[in-house]
C-alpha cells in the first residue's frame, strides 16, 4: 500500500480506534494521481456494447493481458494502461485478491478492436 491508499488505510485504522478521521480533522484532501476513471472489463464491455468475455478475449488476443490461474495480468502492451488494485476480497489462503483494472485512456486505444469491421 502506498500513496493515497496508504493514507486512507491508516485513516481507517485511526478512525476505528479513536472514532475520528485524521483526514477529516486535518482537512487534508487527497488528490488522485490521475483524473481518469479506472475501468473493469465489465465497464469496458458496456462502453462498447459487447460482452465481458469478448473484452477479456480481445485484450488477451491482442497482447494487453494474459491469464494466470483465474486472474489476468498485464503484458507489456497493456502496462501503460494497467492498474493492479487490491480488493477487500480474500483468496482461500487468506491473501488479498488483486484485480486488473484499466485506465480509461485505453478506450481510445482499443476502440478499433470493437468497431463494426472487427465484429
Amino acid at each position: 500500500i502506498k500513496d493515497n491508499q496508504l493514507a486512507i488505510a491508516l485513516d481507517k485504522v485511526v478512525d476505528f480506534f479513536t472514532g475520528q478521521s485524521i483526514l477529516a480533522v486535518s482537512g487534508v484532501v487527497l488528490e488522485a494521481p490521475t483524473k481518469n476513471q479506472l475501468l473493469t472489463p465489465a465497464l469496458i464491455a458496456r462502453h462498447f456494447g459487447v460482452s465481458v468475455r469478448r473484452v477479456n478475449d480481445t485484450l488477451t488476443a491482442e497482447g494487453y493481458q494474459h491469464k494466470v490461474g483465474t486472474d489476468f495480468e498485464p503484458l507489456e502492451l497493456g502496462l501503460p494502461f494497467a492498474v493492479m488494485v487490491d480488493t477487500t476480497k480474500r483468496n482461500c489462503d487468506g491473501s488479498p485478491v488483486r484485480m486488473l483494472k484499466w485506465d480509461s485512456s485505453i478506450l481510445d486505444e482499443i476502440e478499433p478492436l470493437f468497431t463494426a469491421v472487427h465484429s
